[in-house]
């Protein structure tokens, strides 16, 4: 008795440490391990949330920060007019306004702000083109996210077999660019 005594007095100094088995080494690393990456997304996810940069972005595509295969099956000037609308950087007097090289932000039918949503959805020039869009999107037509390919917010809560299970659209995404090139909006004047 007096042994166990000593000894549990002895495991209880503050200046004593214990070494553990080495299999509980080892699973105390690889939670520590989990614990830190975990944490580290939790982190960057937070601080893409929280930044005023890219918030038009951030609203189109929660998986954003992810990796992105959306533009594998576009060619050059496809892929460039999908980002450009997915980004908000298109040729659209809102944009090219905001960063000084155009004298007004209206689109040229005098409605309203030109943006990527009145091109999609609202521009009376389009009505004919978009048609086929329209046809094309279904329900969905009017959920910009859904047509750009982006991952909408509420697919990424905390079930994580609803993260992984989402995909985009692909069919959707190109009758979105097809319209887009069939406006000749977008295209660059060649010289």
């Amino acid at each position: 008795m007096e042994r166990a005594h000593s000894l549990a007095h002895d495991a209880t100094t503050e200046s004593r440490e214990i070494d553990p088995p080495p299999w509980a080494k080892i699973q105390l690393r690889a939670s520590a391990l989990r614990w830190a990456r975990l944490s580290a997304v939790d982190h960057r996810r937070s601080v893409f949330r929280q930044s005023v940069a890219g918030q038009y972005a951030r609203q189109l595509d929660w998986a954003l920060q992810g990796p992105h295969r959306i533009y594998d099956c576009f060619d050059r000037e496809k892929a460039s007019v999908l980002a450009e609308h997915r980004t908000g950087h298109a040729r659209f007097n809102g944009y090219l306004h905001r960063i000084g090289q155009s004298e007004s932000d209206l689109c040229a039918c005098g409605v309203e702000r030109e943006t990527v949503q009145h091109f999609l959805f609202q521009c009376t020039q389009w009505n004919e083109q978009r048609r086929v869009l329209i046809d094309a999107v279904g329900s969905n037509y009017g959920s910009l996210p859904y047509m750009l390919g982006g991952k909408p917010e509420s697919v990424d809560g905390t079930n994580e077999q609803n993260r992984r299970a989402w995909k985009h659209d692909i069919k959707v995404i190109k009758a979105v660019v097809a319209f887009a090139v069939e406006t000749k909006r977008l295209m660059y004047e060649r010289h």
